[in-house]
């Protein structure tokens, strides 16, 4: 796996951007002396460069290459169907590179949790907006421009700024209303391709806008005619009135359970689920899988086949005759890689060594391989921009970046290995048998839903669903495990979990109860040498090192013990009590507790009329929300959803 690394020194660098979150790098908010400045900011910061296999890429530089010969062209591709609403896969493709430019900045960055949080983000859209369609929920284009130019997001307004960087509404309503006026009045001298490029780059940025405040609006809308007709339920609010309005102040004396102890064998685990089985269930069908695992890496020869495609690629495009040729080759692989838009500046270290390569060259010129530790980048020149504060003009370029992953040839091969172990395990042979012939060893997988990573995977997961017990699945790659043959081997529906299932939270219990009984004594001993004055103080003959002392605690309902501490159960347990004393030891969350309560500030029932009106208007919200989420629940395990995505992606 390769990506950027967090220095962010290659060609994803420093540039000006008005894009979701109005996120800038390296530069100054957008103003209308720099209006050059804007432009689409589509840069997927290397995502596929960490998820999409070499193999698909250079099959797309062959399908490229006949498209320029007149050859009918591939299908374009889709990430899913949802409901009959086709996701295409480059709008999959720019959710994940958005959603990876943040975790960039966090240094964060987890491909198989941004690709299904992307997935799961771009399914529930489409059903929200579908369900809007039935519903009659409707957002009109003078609705969303009233909303951007009045109700400004806090995301473009810090991006839309003055000189001295306030929110320029001005110049907001100039660029929604008038984009082609504004940039032409503030790109004097620059050439009509170049205005028309920056005008086009505008206009893109303003329906991207556009798209998220119409979307955010119609979900609101749908919103609130779904949670129209929900009326506040009391049920259960005077349990929480008396918790919230109560509180109890006193000393505090905590034993902690022993921590770091050996886990259970098998047979004390066996034991005790047989004990304590009912806790132990899954709210989903589980499965588990019997694993045969072949590492994916890539050969030395890959690097060379890699750079011999791009450099084919190159030619291809510096070939075109028109620079609508040069653009459609372009599309056809920037859409399914990493790709972006940038402008480079001799004045940034961070773009020396791309600068370098492109200064002198022609509009259209297409310039790779440039080497950098995320992969290979192939540039395109777009516009050659001057400027008067530098005797160097700006570059502006598109890129794609490609890893040096296992080539096509060195993911068959192992491929092919591993369908013939498939082949073997579905002729009839056993899968030790399987095994034995390709020196591998079996492994169980653990227990997991469909909706969970195995081995890093969520392909696995989503798989091994569709597929029938004791059936060999397709072969996977996974990150943790390289390709996998993996066969069915358990599965269970909603109810009881398998006994290896709830192995690790049994494992977790038994050690808790361990670890709290081994100090049970100690918490009996330290209530023995602790007793109550009259005057209410607490006193102890001696304190053992293992107990921790606080005095003047209050204690509240939801958990806290005064800013240093939370135990929700201790609390519950302490505000039970009814009249101060010396209580304990009990057991907590945290360990064992003793307790000198000095005063009890009870909740009165007679205001819980006056508590419900000051809450009224939050409890009705929560209520709305949770009817909401049910809402939304519901549709997606109502929605027929096709998931396309693993025919181009590794995890």
């Amino acid at each position: 796996m390769s990506g950027l690394p967090k220095s962010r020194n290659g060609l994803i660098g420093a540039h000006r951007a008005i894009g979701l979150g109005a996120h800038k790098l390296n530069e100054r908010p957008l103003c209308a002396k720099n209006f050059e400045g804007v432009h689409r900011h589509e840069s997927t910061l290397g995502i596929f460069a960490a998820m999409v296999r070499t193999m698909f890429l250079l099959g797309l530089f062959g399908a490229v290459c006949l498209g320029a010969q007149g050859l009918p062209t591939p299908p374009r591709p889709l990430a899913g169907v949802i409901n009959g609403d086709t996701v295409w896969l480059e709008e999959y493709s720019r959710e994940i590179g958005r959603r990876t430019e943040y975790a960039q900045l966090k240094g964060e960055v987890n491909p198989p949790e941004i690709m299904q949080s992307a997935w799961d983000d771009l399914v529930r859209r489409r059903l929200l907006l579908r369900a809007s369609s039935m519903e009659g929920v409707t957002v009109r284009l003078d609705d969303v421009d009233r909303i951007l130019l009045e109700s400004t997001p806090e995301y473009i307004r810090r991006g839309v700024v003055d000189a001295k960087g306030r929110f320029d509404k001005g110049l907001l309503s100039a660029m929604v209303l008038r984009p082609d006026s504004i940039v032409r009045a503030n790109t004097r001298g620059m050439s009509a391709a170049d205005q028309e490029q920056e005008i086009k780059q505008l206009k893109a940025t303003i329906a991207q806008w556009r798209e998220f405040i119409g979307f955010s609006e119609t979900e609101n809308r749908l919103r609130g005619k779904v949670t129209s007709g929900v009326v506040l339920d009391t049920t259960g609010l005077r349990d929480r009135f008396r918790l919230s309005a109560s509180s109890v102040s006193g000393d505090v004396i905590l034993v902690p359970c022993v921590k770091d102890l050996p886990r259970p064998n098998v047979s004390e685990l066996e034991a005790y689920h047989k004990a304590n089985s009912a806790l132990y269930t899954t709210p989903a069908p589980m499965r588990r899988l019997a694993v045969l695992s072949w590492p994916m890496t890539a050969a030395p020869i890959d690097s060379t086949l890699v750079l011999g495609n791009v450099n084919r690629f190159v030619s291809l495009l510096n070939g075109a005759r028109t620079a609508k040729v040069r653009d459609s080759i372009w599309s056809s692989v920037a859409s399914t890689t990493s790709n972006g838009t940038i402008r480079l500046s001799a004045d940034s270290a961070a773009h020396e060594m791309f600068y370098s390569r492109v200064r002198g060259k022609k509009v259209g010129t297409a310039i790779g391989p440039i080497m950098h530790p995320s992969g290979a980048h192939i540039v395109l020149i777009d516009s050659v921009i001057k400027q008067k504060t530098s005797r160097s003009p700006l570059i502006s370029v598109r890129f794609v970046v490609t890893p040096i992953d296992p080539s096509k040839q060195t993911v068959d091969s192992i491929l092919a290995v591993v369908n013939e172990a498939v082949g073997l395990y579905e002729s009839g042979v056993e899968l030790g048998g399987v095994a034995g012939r390709f020196g591998r060893s079996i492994t169980l997988s653990p227990w997991f839903t469909e909706d969970q990573k195995v081995y890093g995977s969520y392909r696995l997961a989503h798989v091994a669903f569709k597929t029938q017990l004791a059936a060999a699945c397709d072969p996977i790659d996974t990150p943790e495990r390289g390709v996998v043959m993996a066969v069915v081997v358990d599965s269970v529906p909603v109810g009881p979990m398998p006994f290896e299932a709830a192995i690790p939270a049994m494992s977790e219990a038994i050690m808790r109860q361990r670890g709290c009984d081994a100090r049970r004594d100690l918490a009996k001993s330290v209530r023995g040498l602790s007793s109550r004055l009259d005057d209410g103080l607490l006193f102890i003959a001696e304190r053992p090192k293992e107990a921790q002392v606080a005095r003047g605690l209050t204690i509240t309902g939801d958990g806290y013990f005064g800013d240093s501490m939370y135990d929700l159960l201790a609390a519950r347990e302490i505000l039970a009590k009814t009249v101060p004393g010396l209580y304990g030891p009990f057991l907590g969350d945290n360990g064992w507790y003793t307790v000198n309560i000095t005063g009890i500030n009870a909740a009165n029932p007679d205001e819980f009329p006056m508590w419900l009106e000051l809450r009224k208007a939050d409890i009705e919200e929560e209520q709305r929300q949770a009817a909401w989420d049910r809402y939304v629940k519901k549709l997606r395990s109502e929605a027929v959803i096709d998931d396309q995505r693993w025919l181009y992606f590794r995890y």
